[in-house]
């Protein structure tokens, strides 16, 4: 008598299978890591943005609040982009035929704020705002990542009425997801206080 031996028939992947297989799987990972790639880079221009904006608005309260009791606000057109806005306190002795000379001037006395360009000596590498506050003799950056040249603008530009309501844009620029640089920008009013 003879014996057989019935082997259960084996059942697998073939080698086609598994390659099919590894490629699709291959194919789902690039495109999560694409995914993934791509929703880092948007989360990271998002969180840049919100910073530059951040640091625009006060940026834009600092100069209202100073702005604010002002006796006069001008702008220092002589310098061109690269000029001061500057403010006379109201505790200033100045009459009022003085204010257009106090425009010209910076004096410890008078406040202002000025557009700088990058400084590499002092460690500011992109354009920034200077602060000089009233009585004080040292000034300040107040904020940095301005566009070079029209980082601050303001209307009416001429300091004929220095009692005019004015408007002054901050434009500062911050880098999207490709790495360009992108413009941001707010924009406030002053009104001096009313001496007479």
């Amino acid at each position: 008598m003879m014996m057989s031996y019935n082997h259960p028939k084996q059942s697998g992947f073939t080698l086609i299978e598994l390659m099919v297989t590894m490629v699709v799987a291959m194919v789902v990972m690039a495109g999560m890591s694409s995914l993934f790639v791509s929703q880092t880079r948007t989360a990271q221009e998002l969180n840049r943005k919100s910073e530059a904006m951040n640091d625009l608005f006060l940026a834009a309260q600092i100069m209202q609040a100073e702005f604010r009791g002002a006796k006069a606000v001008c702008w220092d057109v002589g310098n061109g982009s690269n000029g001061w806005i500057l403010y006379q306190p109201l505790s200033a002795t100045s009459v009022a035929d003085e204010l257009t000379a106090a425009c010209t001037q910076k004096t410890q006395n008078n406040g202002y704020f000025q557009l700088k360009p990058i400084d590499l000596i002092n460690n500011k590498p992109t354009p920034f705002i200077n602060w000089k506050r009233v009585g004080m003799i040292l000034n300040a950056e107040l904020i940095r990542d301005m566009k070079a040249d029209l980082g601050i603008t303001i209307t009416p530009i001429g300091n004929a009425d220095l009692q005019a309501v004015r408007t002054i844009t901050l434009i500062s620029q911050y880098r999207d997801k490709e790495r360009k640089l992108k413009d941001l920008s707010l924009t406030f009013k002053v009104w001096p206080r009313n001496t007479q």
